[in-house]
């Protein structure tokens, strides 16, 4: 009973993400095939939740009540999405199933590579920070126990006072929460399996999307750079301070989605829109990667700005108004979120209760 509630979940949520990068795809302008819908139905998914989620943590509204107004809403939204552009849908499928066949071997390899490694991780346990484990996994279990998001410590388990600062907009776990709540599933299966899962196979579909890019579309180039890629990311797995770390032991951790998803995916986009700066898609897919992976992990705004800066020299060289518009859309997210940080550390944005009402 458990594994066939898993199942349905996970294909719920995989519903829901790509319904709503079927949603992206019309509004921003990006690509319509199915698996770049996927991923940035994620970020956009994750984005419009951010929207809903901090007022109602502001105001310390039930979990309960989170739950039983946001997946009944967003339900009904992707009901009318697949109503309003079924045709869309059907023709992009149509599309992706002929691609499918004819690159058989990285499909199977990533379905196969996410399904073994979140079966390694359940049987060997996923990773030795025992403070990790807490910070993660007892985030959710006590959001679901006091029925309310982050009013308790997970360490301690006492009462706290205040918000945390640094993990405020990092709301994928308050989702997972409200998820588990309206759904009677443990939090322990929603953390490390059911979030692990889509870890693991997004990362796969972006690995493959970067392939096929460098590759010119030649699919036998594609196919060596995808198993190459693989390759030199798992021996460097021993290391905690690389991504492939956290893809394989810690892959359940909000700066795991953005090591092994967002940046390889941030570096590819701003890579592809040196040559055609004239597409605004870039821009809307600059925005979604940086905020939706602030939701998952908020060192987002410490590390993509290095990245950023790394890029002004392209600025520079190339000289198009178009490239710099695309690029300080990335630059004006992370400088909104440090702006938050310094105002927190100043004393100016006060994330006490005290400031806030009672339990709703």
């Amino acid at each position: 009973m458990i594994i066939i509630k898993t199942v349905l979940i996970l294909l719920y949520l995989s519903a829901l993400y790509y319904l709503f990068g079927v949603l992206a795809s019309n509004i921003f302008r990006l690509d319509k095939t199915p698996a770049v819908q996927l991923i940035y139905g994620i970020f956009f998914y994750n984005s419009v939740f951010l929207i809903y989620d901090v007022p109602m943590k502001w105001f310390l509204v039930r979990l309960d009540i989170i739950a039983w107004i946001w997946f009944p809403l967003v339900t009904a939204a992707a009901a009318f999405i697949a109503a309003r552009y079924r045709d869309d849908i059907v023709k992009g499928w149509k599309a992706t199933f002929k691609e499918i066949r004819g690159n058989l071997l990285p499909y199977i390899f990533g379905g196969l590579y996410a399904l073994g490694y979140t079966a390694f991780g359940e049987i060997y346990g996923r990773t030795y920070s025992y403070d990790n484990q807490l910070r993660f996994l007892g985030y959710v279990t006590q959001a679901v126990e006091q029925n309310s998001i982050d009013t308790f410590d997970q360490f301690s388990g006492f009462p706290k006072t205040e918000f945390s600062d640094e993990y405020f907009f990092e709301t994928f776990m308050d989702h997972s929460a409200a998820l588990c709540k309206l759904t009677g599933l443990h939090p322990l299966i929603e953390v490390k399996n059911i979030e692990s899962f889509f870890f693991l196979f997004i990362s796969m579909l972006v690995i493959w999307k970067i392939a096929r890019g460098v590759s010119g579309r030649d699919r036998k180039k594609a196919l060596l750079f995808f198993i190459v890629y693989n390759a030199i990311s798992n021996f460097f797995v021993v290391s905690p301070l690389m991504a492939p770390d956290y893809g394989l032991f810690r892959m359940y951790e909000g700066k795991t989605e953005f090591a092994v998803v967002a940046l390889p995916l941030l570096m590819y986009e701003f890579w592809k829109m040196y040559d055609e700066p004239e597409k605004i898609g870039y821009m809307w897919k600059i925005i979604l990667i940086t905020l939706g992976s602030t939701t998952y992990s908020m060192s987002v705004m410490f590390v993509a700005p290095f990245f950023l800066l790394s890029y002004i020299p392209c600025l520079v060289i190339r000289k198009d108004w178009r490239l710099v518009r695309n690029w300080a859309a990335g630059a004006a997210v992370c400088g909104f979120f440090a702006v938050y940080w310094y105002l927190c550390m100043k004393g100016v944005i006060d994330l006490t209760f005290a400031a806030v009402g009672g339990l709703v």
